[in-house]
């Protein structure tokens, strides 16, 4: 199994199983992506992302559809625990300052629902 979904009052958690995101897994999660913000409109996305030690622009456009298709809909997407590799490519694609990045699943947690209040 490459990702693992659990959906909780306001938001989906999707976790990562998979230490490449590459162009291998990248449509998988963008099909996964889609159907979560098609069944459940209303909810924010989580992603952790901390198995991913590596990721190509294949896999960068996985996580930048996840982010459009939530602020389209008028959720937020958090991506949790982000490897320094991946963190890099962020960096140099300069979308570490677009993308919701925090440190850990619980972090995520914690905002999304402070943004309920």
């Amino acid at each position: 199994m490459k990702f693992q979904t659990q959906t909780a009052a306001h938001y989906s958690l999707v976790t990562l199983q998979v230490e490449k995101l590459d162009s291998i897994v990248a449509p998988e999660l963008k099909a996964l992506f889609v159907a979560l913000t098609t069944q459940h409109p209303d909810k924010s996305i989580l992603v952790d992302v901390s198995s991913v030690t590596f990721c190509d622009s294949s896999g960068l456009s996985a996580l930048l559809l996840a982010y459009r298709l939530c602020r389209d809909a008028g959720t937020s997407c958090i991506f949790a625990g982000a490897q320094p590799k991946v963190i890099e490519l962020l960096e140099i694609s300069q979308l570490k300052s677009v993308l919701n990045l925090v440190d850990a699943v619980e972090d995520g947690i914690q905002t999304l629902t402070a943004s309920l209040s």
